[in-house]
């Protein structure tokens, strides 16, 4: 490399098991170039090294204000979860294993990514014998940083790189299988995603999704959701999925479950409840890369 070469990087958390990933030379520029090889920290007990590549002009070209507000609201959302009284008992075991079972059953062993993993991934609690995982989130650092990640007990977290989705650190074709559960609504753009998915994805290999899908007269007035960049009914959201070179191999929606404080519930009353289940929905899917 020119010493006179800009260099870009991306900072990864370390977690456990990055070091096989780079002896297997899978992990590349950020959209699919070159084997990544200049891996930096500052101390050993950093739990952050930095990825450095050649800068390319497009390197932040993914981001948007909308996106840029997402994030603000979820790495709050992150740093103050178990405080609120929703999710604090919450056992993300349990509620990982229901996620895995309605998006088509147990999970393979492989090369498995975790595209917009957060602080809590399905793959730390649930974890096949043989799966190397890593995760891919704009906020790792944030997340490390911050002791936010959490995992099951005989676990040790996995690695995840600080990226957005639109841009993925991996060789094409290089991954077994992926994972991206309640994501793609907060992304800045889904198409990209999906084709990124594509690219890394094994020919043949799964990708699994959830999302929240909407009654389509409602979207119109969910412009104030701020966490959500986006919005669609089931069918939107399948044809989406379609049309980024994935075939349905399963799905399943069902409606939305709200999980209300009974305070708030007694306010409220049962019928807007009832009402609010009825406009949204979860929708999962297990496709195939084809």
């Amino acid at each position: 490399m020119n010493n006179a070469e800009l260099l870009s990087s991306f900072p990864i958390y370390v977690g456990d098991g990055l070091t096989p990933w780079q002896q297997a030379g899978i992990l590349a520029e950020p959209g699919g170039g070159k084997t990544l090889e200049d891996f930096r920290t500052l101390s050993s007990a950093d739990p952050i090294v930095r990825a450095h590549y050649p800068a390319t002009a497009d390197a932040d070209a993914v981001a948007t204000k909308r996106w840029q507000k997402a994030q603000r609201a979820e790495s709050q959302f992150w740093r103050t979860w178990r405080q609120n009284t929703l999710y604090k008992d919450v056992s993300l075991y349990d509620f990982w294993l229901e996620v895995v079972e309605k998006t088509g059953g147990p999970l393979a062993p492989g090369r498995t990514l975790d595209v917009g993993c957060g602080p809590v991934s399905v793959l730390n609690f649930v974890r096949p014998k043989g799966m190397q995982p890593f995760g891919l989130d704009p906020l790792a650092e944030v997340y490390a940083r911050e002791k936010l990640i959490e995992c099951r007990d005989d676990v040790r977290p996995m690695p995840i790189a600080g990226l957005p989705a639109e841009r993925m650190p991996f060789l094409d074709e290089s991954l077994d299988q992926v994972i991206c559960l309640n994501v793609l609504d907060h992304v800045s753009d889904a198409p990209r995603v999906l084709a990124e998915i594509h690219r890394v994805l094994k020919k043949d290999g799964y990708l699994r999704l959830y999302v929240h899908t909407f009654a389509s007269w409602i979207k119109r007035f969910l412009f104030f959701d701020t966490p959500h960049t986006y919005h669609w009914d089931h069918e939107e959201f399948k044809a989406l999925v379609e049309a980024g070179g994935f075939k349905i191999v399963h799905e399943l929606m069902e409606p939305k479950t709200f999980d209300l404080p009974e305070t708030l519930l007694g306010k409220l009353g049962f019928f807007p409840y009832w009402v609010a289940t009825k406009v949204a929905y979860t929708s999962y899917f297990k496709v195939q890369r084809v």
